[in-house]
């Protein structure tokens, strides 16, 4: 038994759904570490392009609301690739002006942009560490905690840390969910 873990949460990815849980546990004052694989935000044009009123709430709640609502496409305009061909065209769709939550319908955004200004927004919090350049190894359940042992992809030394949750937010090309042989279920949304 561990008598004291590292940190409450260690987080694995930090893409868009990694960074906004980071900013979440550490608005709520959690101690949480993230290990990111790669040094950049993967910058191959968007994955993910819009955002409805309820995701909105979510960036309302770590203080970005106002530079999403001020920053993101309004549906008439669309979103074009950032990569070669530029300018092709990847999405359009009608307004929605209709408000939700005090929020615009449906925005469109560009990923990698949010995905840098998420990750600019951890720095406001002394509870959150993030790790660039580290990838998750190994990690084994423990009866009170989780034991994750990264490495440090600059010159492969690992260390071991604990934690008491492990959140794993690796995205499409997970290390670890292949490496506990879990397949990726779901489906792509239909509208």
């Amino acid at each position: 038994m561990v008598s004291r873990c590292d940190c409450d949460v260690i987080i694995i990815g930090l893409g868009p759904v990694g960074a906004v849980t980071a900013n979440l546990l550490g608005n709520y004052g959690l101690e949480v570490k993230v290990f990111e694989r790669d040094l950049e935000v993967y910058n191959l044009g968007p994955r993910a392009v819009a955002i409805d009123a309820e995701a909105t709430r979510v960036f309302g709640m770590i203080g970005l609301d106002g530079w999403l609502d001020n920053h993101v496409n309004k549906p008439r305009i669309g979103i074009r690739t950032d990569v070669p061909p530029f300018g092709t065209p990847l999405i359009s769709i009608k307004p929605d002006n209709h408000r939700r939550y005090g929020y615009q319908g449906v925005a469109l955004f560009n990923q990698p942009r949010v995905e840098r200004i998420l990750r600019d927004n951890l720095k406001r919090y002394n509870n959150v560490r993030v790790y660039l350049g580290f990838e998750v190894i190994d990690d084994s359940s423990k009866d009170s905690h989780v034991v994750v042992t990264v490495r440090r992809l600059s010159d492969n030394k690992t260390h071991n840390y604990t934690c008491k949750y492990l959140l794993v937010c690796e995205g499409g090309r997970s290390a670890t969910r292949k490496r506990h042989g879990l397949q990726f279920v779901g489906s792509s949304f239909s509208k």
